[in-house]
């Protein structure tokens, strides 16, 4: 079959971009001739929309603003000579063909379950006229959505949120395999590993905040977070007052803003993190494999390859209770331990899972039996099956 695969091009390269090469790559493997087709996310909205913007309304929600733009550039792009398409992240979902699957990890969060958190915050300029707006953005999806014959989706937390949101139930199973080669066993060890590992970016919400302020719980185990984002500086700060600021609400760390001074008293001399912005394969595999637990305290998560990738090194980990689909893995592999959202039920389940040599033993064997379900070979099998509905449907 011609098959397009349509996305976004924001720029950058993250995890969903290499998901997206891997498919790319194995549906031509398996015959199928493959174009990709990229809007630039920052193009002029203007000629998206075919008339100005009001420049107070770009002023005032210019995210609103681009999205529009982007909605109307996907909805233009002629794609009636394939025989299937696949859209991508929020926006490429516009484009209109009669045998459409969408590889859908999340609608476009700034306008749906974030917006109140996003406006209670201060963190969107015009929080009043964003949640406004936020409904506005839905109604488009809704439209957009309906056209697609067929969701694979990561988890059961994103098909919860089709579902709630859109009515939708139409879906499949995609459960990514993991990029981070986990090639051999992982080595038993007898005591409790030598650092607590935090691997995620510094962005809203994955809540390194929390981990920064956490880490002076952990005892004598170091902390060690590996990523880089907007907010490492803030992180960083959180990590210098970790010291001596005992009484800061949890959700004042990870729902500020990310520039000027944060909200918190006093400065001491030095951290308790070791932040690393950027590790090769190998040297985060090693740190995987000698932490005695990851944290992993993102909010509602879609995927969370972080936890899949602690669970093939065989680590057990720590999550929070409102962490999406890493609840669901972390409790349907009985890998670790869901805690609440704060520093110190996050440095409580650390403590836990150093001390209690039973306790870890239990949840490295459980980890390391799911990590090994989590294939591309399983995910391929999961995409194939999905195209062929759409494509005979």
């Amino acid at each position: 079959m011609r098959i397009a695969v349509v996305k976004p091009d924001h720029g950058t390269v993250g995890g969903f971009e290499l998901v997206v090469r891997r498919v790319v790559r194995h549906l031509r493997s398996v015959g199928h001739e493959v174009r990709i087709v990229t809007v630039r996310a920052d193009l002029d909205p203007d000629r998206a929309l075919g008339r100005p913007v009001p420049d107070e309304l770009r002023r005032r929600a210019p995210e609103f603003v681009d999205y529009l733009g982007l909605v109307a550039t996907f909805r233009a792009v002629d794609l009636s000579g394939e025989d299937l398409v696949i859209s991508t992240q929020p926006g490429s979902f516009a484009v209109r063909h009669e045998r459409h699957l969408a590889l859908f990890y999340h609608h476009y969060r700034l306008f749906y379950e974030f917006a109140p958190l996003l406006a209670s915050a201060g963190l969107v300029r015009d929080p009043d006229l964003h949640l406004e707006l936020a409904s506005v953005v839905r109604e488009l999806d809704d439209e957009c959505l309906a056209g697609v014959g067929r969701f694979c989706v990561p988890s059961r937390t994103v098909a919860d949120r089709l579902d709630r949101y859109n009515g939708i139930d139409r879906v499949s199973p995609f459960h990514a395999g993991i990029g981070l080669a986990a090639t051999a066993e992982p080595a038993e060890r007898p005591g409790p590993g030598e650092h607590v590992l935090c691997v995620s970016r510094h962005e809203f919400p994955k809540r390194t905040e929390l981990f920064a302020a956490a880490a002076r719980g952990f005892g004598e185990l170091p902390a060690v977070c590996v990523g880089a984002g907007s907010r490492i500086d803030w992180v960083r700060r959180i990590d210098e007052l970790a010291r001596s600021t005992t009484d800061v609400e949890p959700e004042r760390l990870w729902r500020a803003r990310n520039h000027g001074d944060p909200p918190l008293p006093g400065r001491s001399p030095a951290g308790i993190v070791r932040f690393v912005s950027y590790a090769t394969h190998a040297e985060l595999a090693g740190l995987y494999r000698r932490a005695t637990c990851v944290v992993a305290p993102a909010l509602d998560e879609d995927y969370g390859l972080t936890v899949i990738e602690a669970m093939a090194h065989g680590v057990p980990v720590v999550v929070c209770d409102d962490g999406g689909s890493l609840v669901e893995l972390t409790e349907d592999a009985g890998a670790g331990l869901v805690v609440e959202p704060t520093p110190e039920a996050i440095a409580a389940g650390v403590r836990r899972l150093s001390e209690d040599r039973d306790l870890a033993t239990r949840c490295r064997e459980a980890a390391r039996e799911a990590g090994r379900t989590f294939t591309w070979s399983r995910a391929f099998g999961q995409l194939d099956a999905a195209v062929a509905a759409v494509a005979d449907a």
